[in-house]
Protein backbone atom coordinates (compact mmCIF):
# COMPACT_ATOMS: atom_id res chain seq x y z
CA UNK A 1 0.00 0.00 0.00
CA UNK A 2 1.43 3.26 -1.07
CA UNK A 3 2.10 5.50 2.02
CA UNK A 4 1.94 9.62 1.99
CA UNK A 5 2.83 12.67 4.21
CA UNK A 6 0.24 13.96 5.80
CA UNK A 7 -0.97 17.09 5.44
CA UNK A 8 -0.61 19.80 7.74
CA UNK A 9 -3.06 20.79 10.93
CA UNK A 10 -6.38 21.95 9.65
CA UNK A 11 -5.85 22.06 6.41
CA UNK A 12 -8.30 19.10 5.53
CA UNK A 13 -9.86 20.41 2.65
CA UNK A 14 -7.07 19.96 0.54
CA UNK A 15 -6.85 16.39 -0.31
CA UNK A 16 -10.31 16.09 -1.16
CA UNK A 17 -9.87 20.13 -3.25
CA UNK A 18 -6.90 18.37 -5.12
CA UNK A 19 -7.28 14.69 -5.17
CA UNK A 20 -11.02 14.56 -6.02
CA UNK A 21 -11.26 16.89 -7.97
CA UNK A 22 -8.58 17.25 -10.25
CA UNK A 23 -7.14 14.02 -10.57
CA UNK A 24 -10.25 12.25 -9.83
CA UNK A 25 -8.46 10.05 -7.14
CA UNK A 26 -10.96 8.20 -4.74
CA UNK A 27 -8.70 7.77 -1.89
CA UNK A 28 -9.79 5.01 0.39
CA UNK A 29 -7.33 4.84 2.93
CA UNK A 30 -3.70 5.83 2.87
CA UNK A 31 -1.13 4.95 5.85
CA UNK A 32 0.23 8.17 7.90
CA UNK A 33 3.67 8.22 9.04
CA UNK A 34 5.22 8.38 12.95
CA UNK A 35 3.59 6.27 15.59
CA UNK A 36 1.17 9.20 16.92
CA UNK A 37 -2.50 9.87 16.06
CA UNK A 38 -4.42 8.01 14.03
CA UNK A 39 -3.08 4.93 11.91
CA UNK A 40 -4.02 6.48 8.11
CA UNK A 41 -5.34 9.91 7.26
CA UNK A 42 -6.54 10.35 3.80
CA UNK A 43 -9.76 7.57 4.30
CA UNK A 44 -12.99 9.06 4.68
CA UNK A 45 -12.27 11.73 2.29
CA UNK A 46 -9.54 13.20 4.43
CA UNK A 47 -11.63 13.99 7.60
CA UNK A 48 -8.64 13.38 10.34
CA UNK A 49 -5.93 15.21 8.01
CA UNK A 50 -6.16 17.69 10.70
CA UNK A 51 -4.72 15.92 13.04
CA UNK A 52 -1.80 15.75 11.28
CA UNK A 53 1.71 17.47 12.10
CA UNK A 54 1.84 21.40 10.51
CA UNK A 55 5.40 21.04 9.45
CA UNK A 56 4.51 18.49 6.51
CA UNK A 57 2.69 21.15 5.15
CA UNK A 58 5.17 22.68 2.74
CA UNK A 59 6.17 18.82 1.74
CA UNK A 60 3.08 17.42 1.24
CA UNK A 61 2.22 21.02 -1.04
CA UNK A 62 5.42 20.14 -2.97
CA UNK A 63 4.77 16.80 -4.04
CA UNK A 64 1.59 17.67 -5.28
CA UNK A 65 3.06 20.65 -7.62
CA UNK A 66 5.43 17.95 -9.05
CA UNK A 67 2.49 16.72 -11.33
CA UNK A 68 2.25 20.06 -12.60
CA UNK A 69 5.31 21.04 -15.66
CA UNK A 70 4.93 24.33 -17.10
CA UNK A 71 6.94 25.47 -19.80
CA UNK A 72 7.39 29.42 -18.51
CA UNK A 73 10.10 30.65 -17.03
CA UNK A 74 10.55 32.48 -13.91
CA UNK A 75 12.70 35.88 -13.28
CA UNK A 76 13.81 36.58 -9.75
CA UNK A 77 14.74 39.57 -8.40
CA UNK A 78 17.89 39.71 -6.00
CA UNK A 79 16.64 38.60 -2.99
CA UNK A 80 12.93 38.54 -4.03
CA UNK A 81 10.28 36.66 -4.84
CA UNK A 82 8.66 38.27 -7.72
CA UNK A 83 9.40 41.34 -9.24
CA UNK A 84 8.30 44.75 -11.17
CA UNK A 85 6.56 48.32 -10.35
CA UNK A 86 3.40 46.78 -10.09
CA UNK A 87 4.08 45.19 -6.88
CA UNK A 88 2.14 47.32 -4.01
CA UNK A 89 4.44 46.37 -1.62
CA UNK A 90 7.09 48.57 -3.51
CA UNK A 91 9.91 46.48 -2.48
CA UNK A 92 13.23 48.47 -3.60
CA UNK A 93 14.69 45.23 -5.66
CA UNK A 94 12.01 44.36 -7.54
CA UNK A 95 11.20 48.44 -9.13
CA UNK A 96 15.47 48.50 -9.62
CA UNK A 97 14.73 45.10 -11.76
CA UNK A 98 11.74 46.51 -13.74
CA UNK A 99 13.91 49.62 -14.27
CA UNK A 100 16.79 47.82 -15.40
CA UNK A 101 15.22 45.54 -17.75
CA UNK A 102 13.19 48.74 -18.93
CA UNK A 103 16.27 50.40 -20.11
CA UNK A 104 17.66 47.37 -21.68
CA UNK A 105 14.53 46.64 -23.42
CA UNK A 106 14.66 50.42 -24.79
CA UNK A 107 18.23 49.94 -26.10
CA UNK A 108 17.53 46.90 -27.91
CA UNK A 109 14.31 48.62 -29.41
CA UNK A 110 16.62 50.92 -30.84
CA UNK A 111 19.24 48.78 -31.62
CA UNK A 112 16.86 46.52 -33.56
CA UNK A 113 15.27 49.49 -34.99
CA UNK A 114 12.24 48.88 -33.79
CA UNK A 115 11.79 52.40 -33.18
CA UNK A 116 12.95 55.37 -34.79
CA UNK A 117 13.37 58.25 -32.91
CA UNK A 118 15.34 61.44 -34.74
CA UNK A 119 17.47 61.93 -31.85
CA UNK A 120 18.80 58.67 -29.79
CA UNK A 121 20.26 59.88 -27.38
CA UNK A 122 17.76 62.73 -26.17
CA UNK A 123 15.17 59.59 -26.61
CA UNK A 124 17.41 57.80 -23.89
CA UNK A 125 17.29 60.30 -21.30
CA UNK A 126 14.04 60.82 -21.51
CA UNK A 127 13.58 57.38 -21.39
CA UNK A 128 15.26 57.36 -18.23
CA UNK A 129 13.66 60.46 -16.83
CA UNK A 130 10.11 58.84 -16.96
CA UNK A 131 11.17 55.87 -14.99
CA UNK A 132 12.44 57.72 -12.42
CA UNK A 133 9.11 59.53 -12.31
CA UNK A 134 7.54 56.53 -12.22
CA UNK A 135 9.44 55.17 -9.28
CA UNK A 136 8.42 58.27 -7.63
CA UNK A 137 4.67 58.79 -8.72
CA UNK A 138 5.33 61.92 -9.84
CA UNK A 139 4.43 63.68 -13.16
CA UNK A 140 5.46 61.69 -16.49
CA UNK A 141 8.06 64.32 -19.28
CA UNK A 142 7.66 63.95 -22.57
CA UNK A 143 8.91 61.16 -24.23
CA UNK A 144 9.51 59.90 -27.71
CA UNK A 145 6.23 58.20 -29.09
CA UNK A 146 6.11 54.79 -28.64
CA UNK A 147 5.27 51.19 -26.76
CA UNK A 148 7.59 52.00 -23.91
CA UNK A 149 6.03 55.50 -23.59
CA UNK A 150 2.79 54.40 -23.68
CA UNK A 151 3.09 51.93 -21.27
CA UNK A 152 4.79 53.99 -18.76
CA UNK A 153 1.86 56.80 -18.83
CA UNK A 154 -0.14 53.26 -17.76
CA UNK A 155 2.20 52.46 -15.17
CA UNK A 156 1.85 56.06 -13.47
CA UNK A 157 -1.47 56.21 -13.82
CA UNK A 158 -1.81 53.05 -11.67
CA UNK A 159 1.32 54.13 -9.46
CA UNK A 160 -1.50 57.00 -8.75
CA UNK A 161 -4.28 54.57 -8.32
CA UNK A 162 -6.04 55.92 -11.35
CA UNK A 163 -7.67 52.01 -12.32
CA UNK A 164 -9.89 53.60 -15.40
CA UNK A 165 -6.84 55.52 -16.86
CA UNK A 166 -3.98 52.76 -16.68
CA UNK A 167 -6.96 51.04 -18.27
CA UNK A 168 -7.30 53.45 -20.85
CA UNK A 169 -3.85 53.58 -22.10
CA UNK A 170 -2.77 49.95 -21.78
CA UNK A 171 -5.77 48.71 -24.24
CA UNK A 172 -4.28 51.75 -26.40
CA UNK A 173 -1.10 49.76 -26.36
CA UNK A 174 -2.61 46.93 -27.32
CA UNK A 175 -4.29 48.35 -30.07
CA UNK A 176 -1.08 49.06 -32.08
CA UNK A 177 -0.02 47.42 -34.80
CA UNK A 178 1.79 43.88 -33.57
CA UNK A 179 5.11 45.16 -34.85
CA UNK A 180 5.08 48.38 -33.09
CA UNK A 181 4.97 46.59 -29.81
CA UNK A 182 7.10 43.83 -29.52
CA UNK A 183 8.41 44.77 -26.18
CA UNK A 184 5.33 45.97 -24.23
CA UNK A 185 2.70 43.63 -25.23
CA UNK A 186 2.86 41.08 -22.48
CA UNK A 187 3.67 43.56 -19.37
CA UNK A 188 0.20 45.76 -20.93
CA UNK A 189 -1.52 42.46 -20.46
CA UNK A 190 -0.46 41.16 -17.63
CA UNK A 191 -1.19 44.44 -15.71
CA UNK A 192 -4.50 45.33 -17.21
CA UNK A 193 -4.94 41.58 -15.46
CA UNK A 194 -3.73 43.43 -12.42
CA UNK A 195 -5.81 46.69 -12.95
CA UNK A 196 -9.07 43.67 -12.97
CA UNK A 197 -8.63 42.34 -10.22
CA UNK A 198 -8.11 46.12 -8.41
CA UNK A 199 -11.71 46.72 -9.64
CA UNK A 200 -13.53 43.55 -9.03
CA UNK A 201 -13.59 42.22 -12.66
CA UNK A 202 -13.33 38.49 -13.35
CA UNK A 203 -11.56 39.92 -17.18
CA UNK A 204 -9.11 39.12 -14.95
CA UNK A 205 -8.85 35.46 -15.50
CA UNK A 206 -8.78 36.17 -19.00
CA UNK A 207 -5.76 39.00 -19.38
CA UNK A 208 -3.10 36.23 -17.14
CA UNK A 209 -4.38 33.53 -20.17
CA UNK A 210 -4.13 35.93 -22.80
CA UNK A 211 -0.40 37.09 -20.44
CA UNK A 212 0.86 33.59 -21.28
CA UNK A 213 -0.59 33.44 -24.84
CA UNK A 214 1.30 36.68 -26.03
CA UNK A 215 4.57 35.45 -24.63
CA UNK A 216 4.47 32.10 -26.68
CA UNK A 217 3.25 34.39 -29.34
CA UNK A 218 6.79 35.41 -29.37
CA UNK A 219 5.93 39.19 -27.79
CA UNK A 220 8.92 39.75 -25.31
CA UNK A 221 8.68 38.26 -21.75
CA UNK A 222 11.50 40.02 -20.15
CA UNK A 223 10.29 40.05 -16.49
CA UNK A 224 8.72 36.64 -16.82
CA UNK A 225 5.47 37.75 -16.24
CA UNK A 226 3.51 34.92 -17.99
CA UNK A 227 5.23 32.56 -15.32
CA UNK A 228 3.88 35.08 -12.63
CA UNK A 229 0.76 34.85 -14.17
CA UNK A 230 -0.32 32.04 -12.51
CA UNK A 231 -0.15 33.19 -9.00
CA UNK A 232 -2.24 36.50 -9.97
CA UNK A 233 -4.84 34.09 -12.04
CA UNK A 234 -5.12 31.54 -8.85
CA UNK A 235 -5.40 34.59 -6.85
CA UNK A 236 -8.77 35.90 -9.23
CA UNK A 237 -9.83 32.61 -9.67
CA UNK A 238 -9.62 31.98 -5.73
CA UNK A 239 -11.53 36.26 -5.18
CA UNK A 240 -14.56 34.60 -7.22
CA UNK A 241 -14.85 31.63 -4.87
CA UNK A 242 -13.31 28.98 -7.51
CA UNK A 243 -10.94 27.17 -5.20
CA UNK A 244 -10.52 23.97 -7.30
CA UNK A 245 -9.76 26.22 -10.10
CA UNK A 246 -7.08 28.38 -8.11
CA UNK A 247 -5.82 25.17 -6.39
CA UNK A 248 -4.29 24.04 -9.50
CA UNK A 249 -2.83 27.70 -10.87
CA UNK A 250 -1.29 27.92 -6.97
CA UNK A 251 0.59 24.37 -7.57
CA UNK A 252 1.54 25.48 -11.00
CA UNK A 253 3.16 28.74 -9.46
CA UNK A 254 4.60 26.12 -6.90
CA UNK A 255 5.85 24.02 -9.56
CA UNK A 256 7.88 27.23 -11.18
CA UNK A 257 9.62 27.41 -8.03
CA UNK A 258 7.34 30.31 -6.55
CA UNK A 259 7.08 29.46 -2.78
CA UNK A 260 5.11 31.51 -1.78
CA UNK A 261 2.60 29.94 -3.08
CA UNK A 262 2.42 27.97 -0.24
CA UNK A 263 0.88 30.86 1.11
CA UNK A 264 -1.37 31.03 -0.91
CA UNK A 265 -2.76 27.67 -0.74
CA UNK A 266 -2.56 27.73 3.05
CA UNK A 267 -4.75 30.48 3.11
CA UNK A 268 -7.50 29.17 -0.19
CA UNK A 269 -8.45 26.68 2.36
CA UNK A 270 -11.58 27.85 3.84
CA UNK A 271 -11.99 25.84 7.76
CA UNK A 272 -8.34 27.43 8.29
CA UNK A 273 -8.40 30.23 11.28
CA UNK A 274 -6.89 33.48 9.71
CA UNK A 275 -3.25 33.82 10.52
CA UNK A 276 -1.51 36.88 11.04
CA UNK A 277 0.23 38.29 7.61
CA UNK A 278 -1.90 36.04 5.23
CA UNK A 279 -4.93 36.80 3.25
CA UNK A 280 -7.72 34.83 3.94
CA UNK A 281 -11.18 35.59 1.83
CA UNK A 282 -13.41 33.93 4.45
CA UNK A 283 -15.25 34.85 7.72
CA UNK A 284 -12.98 36.29 10.56
CA UNK A 285 -13.14 34.36 13.62
CA UNK A 286 -14.81 37.48 15.44
CA UNK A 287 -17.23 37.30 12.89
CA UNK A 288 -17.87 33.76 13.57
CA UNK A 289 -18.10 33.99 17.31
CA UNK A 290 -21.66 35.77 16.20
CA UNK A 291 -22.94 32.74 14.28
CA UNK A 292 -25.65 30.86 15.64
CA UNK A 293 -25.86 27.48 16.06
CA UNK A 294 -27.73 26.89 12.63
CA UNK A 295 -25.31 28.93 10.86
CA UNK A 296 -22.04 27.32 11.86
CA UNK A 297 -24.32 23.74 11.13
CA UNK A 298 -24.43 25.35 7.11
CA UNK A 299 -20.92 26.47 6.99
CA UNK A 300 -20.01 22.64 8.02
CA UNK A 301 -21.87 21.25 5.53
CA UNK A 302 -21.69 23.49 2.62
CA UNK A 303 -20.01 21.88 -0.28
CA UNK A 304 -16.25 22.77 -0.58
CA UNK A 305 -16.09 23.21 -4.42
CA UNK A 306 -17.85 26.36 -5.91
Amino acid sequence: MTRSRPFGRKWKSLPRLIFKKHWGLAVQRCDATGYYGPSVYLDEGGKKVNASPEFYWELEAKRLAKGFTPTEKRVVAPASKRQSETDDAGDDSKSQLTADVDVKDFLAALREGRIKPENSEKAKEQHKTARDRIAKADDKPEEFASEFADYHRGALAYRLGDWDEARKVWEELLNRPAEERHYRTVWAAFMLGRVALKTGSAEAVQWFQRTRDLAKDGFADSLGLAADSYGWEGRSEWKQNHPDKAAKLFLTQLALGDESAIVSLKALIPDREPIEGMLNYGPEPDEREKWSEEQNKVDDQRPLLA
